[in-house]
C-alpha cells in the first residue's frame, strides 16, 4: 500500500528563479500526470457486499484533507451481519448492525498511522466548507469528523438485515445495474421507488440513465424538479394503432428527494425505468 505524503497541501516557502521567496504548496507530480480521471471502483463478493477502490487495475491518486496518497494498491470494505463501522449524520465513528435500505455513499481517509480506510454514511458529500475537515474536494460535512473524509463512491443496500446489496458495474463514471421501473399515474409527482437508487449528487454533476416508454398513443415527461424546469425528457408515441416507443435519456434528478418527477399525466401502460447512474468521481 502506498504511503501518503504528509503535509503536501501546507504552505511552505519556495524561493522562484527571480529569487522572490514566497508561501507556496506542493503539488504532487503524480496528481498532474493523471488529471481528472474517474476512479475505478467495483461492487462485488456475495450478495455484493464488498466495494473496492481498484488501485490496481490503475494507480487512484487521493487529496484527503492536506495530505496526498496515490493508492497503487486495492482497498476494500466488505459489510457484515453483526457490526459495521460507518460514520453518523455528523461525521463521527459510529457502528452499524443491520445497514439500512438505499443509498451508501463511501469515504475513503488517512489515518494518523497513515494506513487508508473505507467507511460508508447516509450522509451525502459535500463541496461547501462546513468544517476544518471539509475542502473543495467532496468530503463528509459533519461538524463532528474527526478526520477529513473524502467521497469515493456509493453502493445500495437492497437487503438490509442480510445484509445485500445491488449489483452494479462501474465502467468510467457511470455504475450500471439492473432496471428499475416504475408506473407513475399523475402529474407533478415523485415516482416513489427511485430514491432508494438515486444518489443525492446532481448538484455536483451526477446523472441518471432512463428509459421512458409509452403506452399507446402516448407521452411520458419527466424532469429533475416538479417544477419542469430541470433536464426534463420527453417520449412520445403519436400513433394511433397498438404499440409503444422507448427512449433513452439522461437527466439530473432533484437532490432534496433523490427523485424524479413526472411532469405530465401519462397513460395506462407507460413507465419510467433507471438504468445507471453517473458518479461524480
Amino acid at each position: 500500500m502506498a504511503t501518503p505524503n504528509r503535509g503536501m497541501g501546507h504552505p511552505i516557502p519556495l524561493t522562484g528563479r527571480g529569487g522572490n521567496t514566497s508561501m507556496a504548496t506542493a503539488v504532487p507530480l503524480d496528481l498532474l500526470n493523471y488529471g481528472f480521471l474517474p476512479i475505478p471502483a467495483t461492487i462485488g463478493g456475495s450478495n455484493n457486499v464488498t466495494f473496492t477502490l481498484k488501485g490496481s487495475t490503475r494507480p487512484i491518486p487521493l487529496w484527503n484533507g492536506n495530505d496526498f496518497l496515490l493508492l497503487d494498491e486495492d482497498l476494500a470494505y466488505t459489510w457484515g451481519a453483526v457490526s459495521n463501522a460507518i460514520l453518523d449524520s455528523n461525521g463521527a465513528a459510529a457502528t452499524d448492525t443491520d445497514s439500512v435500505l438505499g443509498v451508501w455513499y463511501m469515504y475513503v481517509s488517512i489515518g494518523e498511522d497513515g494506513i487508508p480506510v473505507i467507511k460508508p454514511s447516509q450522509t451525502a458529500p459535500t463541496g461547501a466548507q462546513g468544517n476544518q475537515y471539509t475542502r473543495a474536494l467532496l468530503s463528509h460535512p459533519g461538524t463532528s469528523a474527526a478526520q477529513f473524509w473524502t467521497y469515493c463512491g456509493v453502493m445500495w443496500c437492497t437487503t438490509a438485515a442480510t445484509p445485500a446489496f445491488l449489483a452494479a458495474e462501474k465502467i468510467g463514471y457511470w455504475w450500471h445495474f439492473a432496471a428499475l421501473a416504475a408506473t407513475p399515474t399523475s402529474a407533478l409527482a415523485v415516482t416513489s421507488v427511485f430514491t432508494v437508487r438515486i444518489p443525492k449528487l446532481s448538484k455536483y454533476g451526477g446523472l441518471v440513465g432512463v428509459n421512458l416508454v409509452t403506452g399507446k398513443a402516448g407521452t411520458v415527461t419527466v424532469g429533475g424538479t416538479s417544477t419542469a424546469d430541470r433536464g426534463v425528457a420527453v417520449a412520445k408515441h403519436a400513433g394511433t394503432a397498438s404499440g409503444i416507443l422507448t427512449a433513452p435519456a439522461i437527466l439530473p434528478a432533484d437532490d432534496a428527494t433523490g427523485e424524479l418527477y413526472v411532469i405530465a399525466v401519462v397513460p395506462t401502460g407507460s413507465s419510467v425505468s433507471l438504468t445507471k447512474w453517473r458518479d461524480v468521481v
